[in-house]
């Protein structure tokens, strides 16, 4: 009894904290904030005996400590710590890893209190492995994302390392060259990645040194092996036959080292014409020198292929199409380089004569960025076609402002031959061309594409979602509810397609986005509730995005599976769940119906 009063006593108790710190801050005492420090202290009364969680906090720092309060008066002291930043590691690549601090982490990870500073980071992934460093800031979350570029662009930093080592190597002696030439060899054999001209004359200039000296080498114990041949004999008529002998063999040795250098000479020449060559005709030159047998042709096309080579290097370094038209014409058909020169004067033409085309075919330039692609927010129920909606990522390109219209797709039946498809009676002109099929639409782009250079196709689902939103995620691209200001659906305008520019355009100013005719895309669509004959999956939905090809900038495509082309868009005959901009729809590609039609994207020339 006397020990549970004289703990009751015991719990029943309070006293005081004196608290001082190295700063101003905010007290908590057991998860309740008491109050703030006034010149760096603090004191807090009536604190039952026990112990307690005491902390100490700012916008920048933080510090917690337990104490145990025994006596009526405890003084403590907090020292304050900076808070540490996050760090967030996100990869593109499967399996990676990454190291910092000692710790090893599988990626995705969020990494939390890292003090502040540059941090070296490891990255390791399936035959890959560098370093890197990132800088971490109090309070703030750092991003640090792994693709495949980054990958390549660090393995190719490695690998030039490596080479600018090999290329510093000493040559002092013959180990020395012979240790260079075998690192030089592992990188020329496996390397294509950047310049490896100075390797190569390197190596080439190594192995002759080698030969020189190692046939140096022979050629004087061949003599001294001669020499005590000579004071072994002690009878001059011996001497007399050996000398004789010796001179024979002399004699006989020019006369097929002379033959023989002529054969190799041939031989060597034949090679390089067919070879063609700057390095063979340089080795050529410098093996036989001016005695060589075709001295004269070798140097003129030498002179003639360096200055050649040399131009061509100084057009590709001005990049310019005045560069280029003074190699080919200074060259013409015998160029060296004229393949590459002309594509290249093809591109640069082509990409300075874009915004022109562009403006004549009524097409705008889309910045391309990132969005969710698929079901807005706002859409309620569940299609298993465009949900879930996935974080995509597009690349700029050029769309036209209306579909393809009856008008513009004349003159390339006129042209090709192909037959003009009929109107179901709705009209031609400026109506949109219909009763198209997905082949169709793509020999129309093929013949474009010819006309300007330019690369002409189908936009894919996701460049066409894109540029119809706008930057919105409404139902629609104008807001959540129908507005037959912006689209002929079946609901407002019954029985036939409208002119282009008929109605209101969105934001990028894209007309019938939502209505008149659907809209044939690239990519590949499958029924999501009847997989078809030998097909294995159900559907080409978002569900299945890790199917989807994605290049450099993951501009995602779907080709995987299904026997349709995907639809984008809704017509004059759908229903308004139909025209929302995440609708999805398919058909075969032969399909040509009177509520199908087009519209062209461009790929921006870099």
């Amino acid at each position: 009894m006397d020990n549970e009063n004289t703990h009751n006593v015991t719990e029943k108790r309070k006293g005081i904290v004196n608290i001082t710190t190295n700063m101003n801050c905010t007290i908590s005492l057991d998860g309740q904030e008491v109050g703030l420090t006034e010149n760096t202290g603090f004191t807090i009364q009536d604190v039952p005996f026990g112990r307690h969680l005491l902390e100490g906090t700012t916008h920048r720092h933080v510090i917690s400590k337990e104490i145990f309060l025994s006596l009526p008066a405890l003084n403590v002291r907090l020292v304050l710590e900076e808070r540490g930043g996050v760090l967030t590691v996100e990869s593109e690549i499967d399996g990676c890893r990454v190291g910092i601090e000692g710790e090893n982490y599988e990626c995705p990870i969020t990494i939390n209190d890292l003090k502040r500073g540059v941090h070296p980071v490891t990255v390791s992934g399936d035959g890959f492995q560098f370093t890197d460093k990132v800088r971490i800031q109090n309070n703030q979350t750092t991003l640090y994302r792994i693709t495949e570029q980054l990958v390549k662009e660090k393995e190719t930093e490695t690998a030039l390392r490596h080479y600018q080592h090999a290329l510093e190597m000493p040559e002092a002696t013959l180990g020395d060259r012979k240790r260079k030439i075998s690192a030089l060899d592992e990188i020329l054999i496996n390397e294509n990645r950047f310049d490896l001209t100075e390797g190569i004359e390197t190596h080439r200039r190594l192995v002759q040194a080698i030969r020189q000296e190692e046939y140096s080498k022979e050629t004087m114990a061949k003599v001294i092996q001669i020499e005590k041949a000579k004071t072994k004999r002690k009878y001059r008529w011996i001497f007399s036959i050996a000398a004789v002998i010796l001179v024979l063999v002399v004699g006989i040795s020019i006369v097929i080292f002379r033959t023989n250098r002529k054969q190799r000479d041939e031989q060597f020449y034949q090679k390089i014409v067919q070879s063609g060559a700057i390095t063979d005709y340089r080795n050529y030159l410098k093996s036989f020198g001016k005695s060589a047998r075709h001295y004269p042709e070798a140097s003129t096309f030498l002179n003639k292929a360096e200055r050649d080579q040399q131009q061509f290097s100084q057009a590709k370094q001005m990049g310019t199409i005045t560069a280029y038209e003074k190699y080919l014409k200074e060259f013409g058909q015998t160029a060296r380089y004229r393949d590459k020169a002309e594509s290249t004067l093809k591109k640069l033409k082509i990409k300075r004569g874009f915004p022109v085309i562009l403006k004549q075919l009524n097409i705008v330039s889309v910045s391309g960025g990132s969005y969710f692609m698929g079901a807005s927010p706002a859409e309620k129920g569940d299609n298993s076609d465009n949900r879930p909606p996935v974080w995509v990522k597009i690349n700029p390109f050029a769309i036209c402002r209306h579909e393809v219209t009856f008008d513009e797709y004349a003159i390339f039946c006129k042209e090709t031959g192909h037959p003009l498809p009929n109107d179901s009676g709705f009209g031609r002109g400026k109506h949109p061309v219909i009763n198209v099929s997905w082949k169709d639409a793509n020999s129309y782009c093929a013949w474009l594409s010819k006309k300007t250079g330019l690369i002409v196709r189908l936009p894919s689902e996701a460049e066409w979602e894109f540029a119809c939103r706008s930057s919105r995620m409404s139902i629609f691209f104008w807001g959540n509810k129908m507005d037959s200001r912006y689209c002929v659906s079946g609901k407002k305008r019954r029985g036939r397609t409208r002119p282009v520019e008929n109605t209101k355009p969105n934001g990028m100013g894209l007309y019938d986005m939502s209505g008149n005719v659907y809209e044939w895309c690239s990519d590949s669509y499958q029924d999501p509730f009847s997989p078809g004959k030998g097909q294995k999956y159900h559907g080409s939905s978002y569900r299945f995005f890790q199917k989807y090809d994605k290049n450099e900038s993951e501009n995602p495509i779907f080709n995987a599976w299904g026997n349709r082309r995907a639809l984008r868009g809704g017509s004059y005959r759908s229903s308004d769940f139909s025209c929302t901009s995440s609708h999805r729809a398919g058909a075969l590609p032969k399909t040509k119906r009177s509520d199908i039609g087009f519209r062209i994207a461009v790929t921006i020339p870099r």
